[in-house]
């Protein structure tokens, strides 16, 4: 067949009956394995794959033959190549027509990873032919592969074997060393972590997932081993991991160290003493202004002193100058860095900053401006919360929801709002002042908040005022029903290979743009589909709009009217719309459809050429459709050339074979129910002798047209 494929195959078994013997598959091959029931057929060169098994463990897969055909055929050799693979010593196995056997390929994988192999069948037939085939085979080793490792925050990972030593740097008296313990699985298979012990007052394990935990494949387990030290001096300890291939031992150790930590504060040129724990005040700073205050940490002990963490709260707070941390300061040094105080509202600010386990409460005040909200919907107010979230009543899909929006200053200091703006297509600000506006202590800015949703469900959009943004969210209902709909410019009845045109029209106008999608569908009366049913765009869908306040749908820029192909298969195209507004879907129920039947009908013979020729035979290509997707017979009618005398002069080819196995094949479902045939003619004789030959083919429904070619 053509549309990019032959029907060669088909030809040869028509003409297989005028004495060509084609030779018959007479062995057949199906395996199934230790994993699973499943047979599985398999071809001669093709590929049996066994189970994925564990390296020291085996799988199997038995290998049944079946014998076809009408030839006694005895297994007398099965042979493999890779030791991982071992076919069974079955001795021969005589397999009459009709009779099978059996034999089994055992993989025993002495690594981990993927092997391959090949099996070799060698047959004698009882013709006296010997007959091999051969097998691909694959399989996979898996295993567990557990390394393990350790990370120190000050250093890389370091891989340790059990007996190994973990050593944790010097750390201060009551404060806290983490090494985060690694278990990785470099292997194929899943291990497993049993149990975990640590010994040692001053050592103890945390994160610890479930246990016994499966380490997977390419995967890995992590786990902190804390070294908190009660006293100065070298502290030891052990951590016992049981792991699936075994138990592994590490020793622990670590130094504690001792240092006595002062704090100070540096507000008007001199530092101050601050006790461990006690309140820091800074002076009032006008909102977004800027105050800042010298900290120095000191370090009174005999041995390095660490800050591990350091860290403030609240928002008019930070720091600055900070040194890279965790930092040590050795004995008698000192530790400097920059408190900063710039108030975002006014009134008081508290905060905390943290050195390690030391917390000091921070407080200062910021002068100016404090502008609150409330909204305003039938008289009712209510309070805008601190999260910024602005809740707006539900509204029904095309109409508009107005809320009023009040801005208080309840600060210590004239406050200027610069602008108001929001972000979403479906929200709108009005009565708006001209800006920028001065709102006095105590005093208000009243501004309105629309509403229009275009969607069905919850919208959110942001309302800025200056630097401060609202969400604003509202839930859409669904909008009003559409006017009915009607399908036109379309009969009941279309022939193949036509491209009518169809319409769309709603009964009454509707107040808002509706957009929508044209579907085309099909259902053959015969098995199968015809991808070239599409639209004229391409494809089975195509959008639409119907304007606001109008009834006609506009495909494209501006046509009324889309066409589509209805291809050659016979059966039933419908067509059928869907509708929306915005997002929110308003197709009828049921949405409507309009059913165009393309009927069944004889063959339809489009061309007839001549292929390749020699002196012996020529060939001829058909060229046409079915749309019943069955064409069951081929008559040709030679014409002799002048004075020339034909001993045959008509031939009918049983095509019904052929065609069948191309409609059902998955190459001619592109092609709906066209078809490209080739005829090999063979001319015993003088091939000039023949001048035409006219074609015509039949099926269930009837004869159809005549076609002919000339062959000189």
């Amino acid at each position: 067949m053509r549309q990019g494929y032959f029907m060669k195959a088909a030809v040869l078994a028509l003409l297989a009956a005028a004495g060509v013997q084609a030779q018959p598959v007479e062995l057949s091959f199906s395996y199934r394995t230790s994993a699973s029931p499943a047979v599985i057929d398999v071809a001669a060169n093709g590929q049996i794959t066994l189970p994925t098994v564990t390296v020291g463990s085996t799988s199997s897969a038995t290998l049944v033959i079946t014998n076809k055909g009408t030839t006694t055929y005895t297994l007398t050799t099965s042979s493999t190549n890779n030791s991982a693979f071992k076919a069974s010593s079955i001795g021969t196995i005589a397999m009459p027509p009709g009779g099978s056997g059996a034999l089994s390929v055992t993989f025993a994988p002495p690594v981990r990873g993927t092997f391959s192999d090949t099996l070799s069948l060698v047959f004698n037939t009882s013709g006296g032919q010997t007959v091999v085939f051969t097998f691909f085979l694959t399989g996979t080793g898996q295993s567990a592969d557990l390394l393990t490792s350790y990370l120190l925050p000050s250093g890389n990972q370091t891989a340790v074997a059990s007996g190994g030593s973990i050593l944790f740097p010097g750390t201060v008296v009551q404060q806290t060393t983490v090494a985060t313990f690694i278990v990785a699985n470099r292997g194929n298979a899943e291990g497993t972590l049993r149990s975990v012990a640590v010994s040692g007052d001053a050592f103890s394990v945390t994160g610890l997932p479930l246990l016994p935990a499966a380490v997977e494949a390419a995967r890995e387990i992590r786990f902190s081993v804390q070294f908190k030290p009660d006293a100065i001096g070298v502290a030891r300890g052990s951590l016992r991991v049981e792991l699936s291939d075994g138990l592994r031992t590490f020793s622990l150790e670590g130094s504690g160290t001792g240092a006595s930590l002062s704090y100070e504060i540096n507000l008007d040129g001199n530092f101050t003493r601050i006790a461990p724990g006690g309140a820091i005040r800074l002076p009032a700073t006008p909102v977004n202004g800027r105050r800042t205050a010298a900290m120095r940490i000191r370090n009174e002990g005999t041995s390095d002193g660490r800050i591990a963490a350091l860290t403030v709260s609240g928002d008019a707070y930070r720091l600055q100058d900070l040194p890279p941390l965790p930092t040590n300061i050795p004995a008698q040094g000192t530790f400097n860095f920059t408190l900063v105080f710039s108030p975002l509202l006014s009134g008081a600010a508290l905060g905390r900053l943290s050195v390690n386990d030391t917390i000091f409460d921070l407080t200062g005040d910021g002068i100016g401006a404090r502008l609150t909200y409330v909204t305003e919907v039938g008289g009712v107010a209510t309070a805008v919360p601190d999260t910024n979230l602005i809740i707006l009543p539900n509204t029904t899909v095309g109409t508009r929801q107005t809320v009023k929006m009040i801005a208080r200053n309840e600060g210590n200091a004239a406050a200027t709002v610069n602008g108001v703006s929001v972000v979403g297509a479906q929200f709108a600000v009005s009565d708006l002042p001209a800006f920028p506006v001065t709102v006095a202590q105590g005093g208000t800015l009243a501004f309105t908040v629309s509403f229009l949703p275009n969607a069905v469900g919850t919208v959110n959009g942001t309302l800025q005022v200056d630097e401060r943004a609202f969400t604003i969210r509202g839930s859409a209902g669904t909008p009003r029903p559409l006017p009915s709909v009607s399908i036109g410019n379309l009969t009941d009845t279309a022939d193949s290979l036509q491209q009518p045109s169809v319409s769309l029209t709603i009964a009454d106008t509707y107040p808002a743009e509706v957009t929508g999608k044209l579907n085309l569908g099909f259902t053959a009366e015969s098995f199968g589909d015809d991808p070239t049913i599409q639209f004229a765009s391409g494809g089975r869908t195509v959008d639409f709009r119907i304007p606001a306040n109008t009834r006609e749908a506009i495909f494209g820029e501006n046509a009324k009217l889309i066409q589509f192909q209805t291809g050659t298969v016979a059966g039933t195209i419908t067509v059928g719309a869907t509708f929306s507004v915005g997002s929110a879907d308003i197709t009828p129920a049921p949405a409507p459809v309009k059913n165009v039947l393309v009927a069944s009908q004889a063959p339809r013979m489009r061309s007839v050429q001549i292929g390749t020729r020699s002196a012996a035979n020529f060939e001829i290509l058909i060229t046409g459709y079915s749309s019943t997707r069955a064409l069951n017979q081929l008559s040709l009618q030679f014409t002799g050339a002048t004075g020339a005398t034909l001993t045959t002069t008509s031939l009918t080819v049983n095509a019904d074979s052929a065609f069948s196995s191309w409609y059902q094949g998955a190459a001619s479902r592109p092609f709906g129910s066209q078809f490209t045939a080739s005829l090999v003619i063979n001319v015993t004789g003088d091939l000039a002798a023949v001048q035409s030959v006219s074609v015509t083919g039949s099926n269930s429904k009837g004869t159809s047209n005549a076609i002919s070619v000339n062959l000189r």
